[in-house]
């Protein structure tokens, strides 16, 4: 019969559990259990407590899409979010689509193919039963990768120190491939495969997880099983994308549903009612949600976060930038309500069936633009109608994209004596809030208060004094007073009689902001942008291996420079001993 492999990581030293999932051939007589060992003869590998027992066939469903304490931190990890797909051919009567190396269909995710192609599978008629949504991947042999492109620390923005958690479904599938790379028809053995998650660290590319993935016995029902991975970030190598790998030969692994979180968050502050929290992303284009969701930024590196008071966003405020807006509802009454939402452009309006993000469902949205009481253009900008109770708290969210134009989103609600559209005030409203974060540039627990300004984080140190020393240098002969910038106070100090020559903020670039366009000549290493800051949102965080270089080609502080002076802020981490700064 056939064999399941489970690969053993040659870093692994503790015992792990391992669980595989497998039909017996008929006429199966007895189980075997051994190993294959590569390497050295002082490597072993120990086995212990090998038990086999009946149980329920994978796949079938319903699926927990969920892991850790928090909402997705992975853009578009139920590949849902497509871009010109192109569903031309068939696998088992599904419609697909081959993905050759470097197709972008399902941004940020691109293949990395030993084989022709890689498949998309649309699934919108419901002949398979993948886990989440419509879509998912299939991986077709060994060697070939699903790549998600995103910086874990200077996108996904993971914290040092902190532990997070990877879940996702696989499935294992045979299927004939011809000689052009695509489905051929022919017969193939179906059998349990292999997936490896590999992360491309700083110090290398590995692989830090291999699991044996069950076989399926259909298509139609594949034998779907959630896996999981824990682990806990070090900034000091920091990983710059991650990898799914087939590694079984004339096997392939479909793919769904993955999914990143923190084990331990924050807890929430309550903040009481008045609003509702936001996000902000700036720079992105495109004007549906499809394009703030696939960008690498989203979810957690966004561009500013507040309050709004009401349910609504300010008229032609911007343009090319997204939005996340979420809370919780509090239905003044008990009774049935419907929501409407108006917006340019798209939006989508989710609403929880409780107060988790994780029960959350699409109940009205905006495929195009509207007026801001244009409430009528599409049919599914109104909800059907929902039965909420009162002073219960419902979490709810909205998703809008602005590419150029006007821009605006409104929703409203009718419900028990509220007879007209009428926008959801403050009164019915929560905010998300957070214990304010110190340094971070951020106003986390929404009291209109910023980082040392909060009573929250103390004095912060700002009750700093200073000497001033060589106070002779400068443009004319005379003391040379420090003072603080008007929009930095207390932080960022100028000379009062010279000015700058260069000005490095590290704001997500190492570029000079003062306009003598005084930039770097050379990165050395991997150089990480962290949400610790004096001042702004970001810092930059060297590791011992990284450095970025000035002005060694362009001569900029070589020339009429009698005496020079540098400043910056440092922070130690965890350092021992003597350190050079340099």
């Amino acid at each position: 019969g056939d064999y399941i492999i489970q690969p053993i990581q040659n870093n692994l030293t503790e015992y792990t559990f391992f669980s595989f999932v497998g039909t017996a051939p008929a006429g199966t007589a007895k189980v075997e259990i051994g190993a294959y060992k590569e390497g050295g003869s002082n490597s072993s590998l120990f086995v212990d407590d090998f038990c086999i027992t009946v149980t329920s066939p994978p796949g079938g469903g319903p699926y927990d899409l969920t892991c850790g304490c928090s909402d997705n931190l992975v853009p578009n990890g139920g590949f849902e979010e497509l871009f010109s797909p192109n569903f031309n051919l068939s696998i088992q009567g599904s419609p697909a689509m081959a993905l050759g190396n470097g197709n972008q269909t399902v941004k940020p995710w691109t293949p990395g193919l030993t084989s022709d192609y890689m498949f998309l599978i649309d699934d919108t008629q419901d002949n398979v039963n993948n886990p989440e949504g419509d879509y998912f991947v299939w991986l077709p042999n060994s060697d070939d990768c699903w790549v998600s492109s995103t910086d874990f620390s200077n996108q996904l923005k993971l914290e040092d120190g902190e532990t997070y958690t990877f879940c996702f479904y696989a499935a294992s599938w045979a299927e004939s491939i011809g000689s052009n790379g695509l489905p051929d028809g022919g017969p193939a053995t179906q059998k349990s495969g292999v997936l490896k998650l590999e992360f491309t660290f700083v110090s290398g590319f590995s692989s830090v997880a291999q699991w044996s993935v069950p076989q399926s016995e259909s298509f139609g029902n594949l034998a779907w099983k959630k896996f999981e991975y824990t682990f806990t970030y070090d900034s000091q190598d920091p990983i710059s994308n991650f990898v799914f790998t087939s590694s079984r030969q004339d096997v392939g692994v479909a793919i769904d549903a993955v999914y990143l979180s923190k084990v331990n968050c924050p807890q929430e502050t309550d903040c009481g009612t008045g609003g509702l929290s936001y996000q902000k992303w700036g720079g992105i284009g495109g004007s549906t949600v499809a394009d703030l969701i696939t960008n690498a930024n989203y979810p957690n590196n966004f561009d500013e976060k507040g309050l709004l008071n009401s349910f609504q966003w300010p008229v032609n405020s911007d343009d090319n930038y997204g939005t996340r807006v979420m809370g919780w509802l509090v239905p003044p009454a008990s009774g049935n309500y419907t929501f409407n939402v108006t917006s340019d452009d798209e939006t989508r309006l989710y609403l929880s069936t409780d107060s988790t993000f994780s029960n959350k469902v699409q109940i009205a949205r905006v495929s195009g633009w509207t007026g801001t009481t244009e409430h009528n253009k599409y049919p599914e900008q109104t909800s059907a109608s929902i039965a909420l109770v009162q002073g219960e708290k419902y979490y709810i969210e909205l998703l809008h994209k602005e590419g150029g134009g006007g821009d605006h989103f409104q929703v409203y609600w009718q419900g028990p004596g509220i007879n007209t559209w009428t926008i959801i005030p403050g009164s019915a409203l929560i905010p998300v809030c957070e214990p304010e974060i110190c340094d971070n540039g951020i106003d986390d627990d929404l009291d209109g208060l910023v980082d040392c300004a909060d009573p929250d984080c103390g004095d912060n140190g700002n009750n700093f004094t200073y000497n001033v020393i060589n106070a002779n240098c400068g443009n004319d002969v005379g003391a040379i007073e420090i003072i603080a910038s008007g929009n930095d106070a207390p932080y960022s100090c100028t000379w009062s009689d010279y000015p700058e020559t260069a000005w490095w903020t590290f704001e997500g670039t190492p570029n000079d902001v003062s306009g003598n366009n005084h930039y770097d000549n050379g990165i050395n290493g991997y150089l990480i942008y962290d949400d610790d800051a004096v001042q702004g949102k970001q810092s930059a965080y060297f590791n011992g291996s990284t450095y970025v270089r000035y002005s060694v080609d362009n001569s900029f502080m070589e020339v009429q420079f009698s005496q020079l002076t540098v400043s910056m802020w440092v922070k130690p981490d965890d350092l021992h001993g003597t350190q050079v700064l340099y």
